[in-house]
Formats: structure tokens, sequence, C-alpha cells
């Protein structure tokens, strides 16, 4: 899986703070972290929930990060591991079970964009944990839940294919005024001279309002 992109491009797709990043990455910078702190301290506001009684003055409140996605229109139901950007590098999902969440991105419950990736194949594993990425329809379900089983919603709202060897739209990869997840995989053919796929797959789905919430 990869998607290259410039830093200067992807600098002005992210949030304030935000890192550039690219899914392209090599073996050395194929780490995952167990930690969601290193989020930048730079946090635009968006991404920050409403205050509580008792928080300081000029406090940012996070929400929850994931921990596992379900989709059942496709048979996915995988946990989620963290990752960020390295050197501008979008590190990749460590196998072809996981699903990578990228701490620089939004997380549940906050107004923006969350990012996802998985593998769409792994070594000896035809088919990885978004090989059927690309069969999601409009209206097909998204759950994410984070570690108290607390679930989030969400409704598809496209699906496209897009040329890998292009870097992704603004609408992909850049902020949302609505609490979104973009999810993205590989898709194409393998076009062995650059050792990529030709193409990649890219799912937006929105959050299902809670009762007795306005939609945004």
């Amino acid at each position: 899986m990869s998607l290259t992109l410039t830093r200067r491009r992807l600098a002005m797709l992210l949030p304030a703070g935000g890192l550039a990043i690219a899914l392209r990455a090599t073996a050395a910078q194929n780490q995952t972290t167990d930690s969601a702190e290193a989020t930048p301290s730079d946090i635009p506001d968006s991404l920050c929930l409403p205050a509580e009684a008792g928080d300081e003055p000029g406090t940012c409140r996070r929400g929850p990060v994931p921990v596992t996605v379900r989709i059942d229109a496709i048979g996915v139901a995988a946990p989620i591991e963290i990752l960020e950007t390295v050197g501008g590098v979008m590190q990749q999902p460590s196998d072809e079970v996981h699903v990578a969440w990228y701490k620089e991105t939004a997380r549940l419950g906050e107004t923006g964009n969350l990012h996802l990736a998985g593998h769409i194949n792994w070594w000896g594993v035809p088919e990885a944990v978004f090989f059927h990425l690309g069969e999601l329809r409009e209206g097909d379900e998204v759950l994410l839940s984070d570690e108290d089983e607390t679930a989030f919603t969400y409704t598809v709202e496209w699906v496209r294919q897009e040329s890998n060897l292009e870097p992704p739209r603004e609408e992909v990869l850049g902020m949302t005024n609505y609490e979104a997840v973009t999810l993205m995989t590989c898709s194409g053919e393998w076009n062995s001279e650059i050792s990529e796929y030709d193409s990649r797959t890219v799912v937006r789905a929105r959050r299902v309002p809670e009762a007795g919430t306005p939609e945004a």
C-alpha cells in the first residue's frame, strides 16, 4: 500500500500542527507505537471537545482513540493499531489483520477527518483486512469502538478508485466540518517497475448522530 505525496502538499491538507504524511514506508519506518500521546501539542480548535466544568482555561479535551473497526458488509472485524508519520512518511500497518489509525488525525467524537488504512494483501496472504473495501456502498455501516467498547457508528457516503501515482485530493485527507472517517487501501494492478499498485480505494463515511443530536 503506498500513497505518495510531497511534504508541502500534505502539510496544507492536515490541521495546524500536523505532519506531512505519505503511505510509502521503508522497513526501518514500519514500526508500531502503543501511545497516542505524541499527537502534536498545537491542536486545532476544531479537534477539541466542548469544555466541561473544572477544565483549566485553554484545555483541549480530546476524544477517545479507536481500538477496533467492524464493517459487517465486507466481513471486517479488526484491531486498530496506533501509527504515526516519521520523516513525512505515513507508517504502513504492521500485518494483514491490523488497521492503522494515524495519531495526527481526528479521534472518536471529534469534528474532523479520522484516517484509517489497511492492506489489501500480505506476504502469503492473498486477502488482507481491506481486500473487500472497494465493495462498500453508500449507506453501509462502519463501527469504530474505543477501549471502553463504546461504539461510534458511521455510514458510507462514497467509495472511489483513484490513481496511486497521484497524490490524494484535499477532499480525501483534508479536514472536515463533521465527524468523518476515511478508509484507504491499495487496488488496481501491481506495477512491478515501481513495486506498487497503480490505484487505491478510498472510502468516506460520516458519523450517525446520536438520538436527539442534530446532524451537522
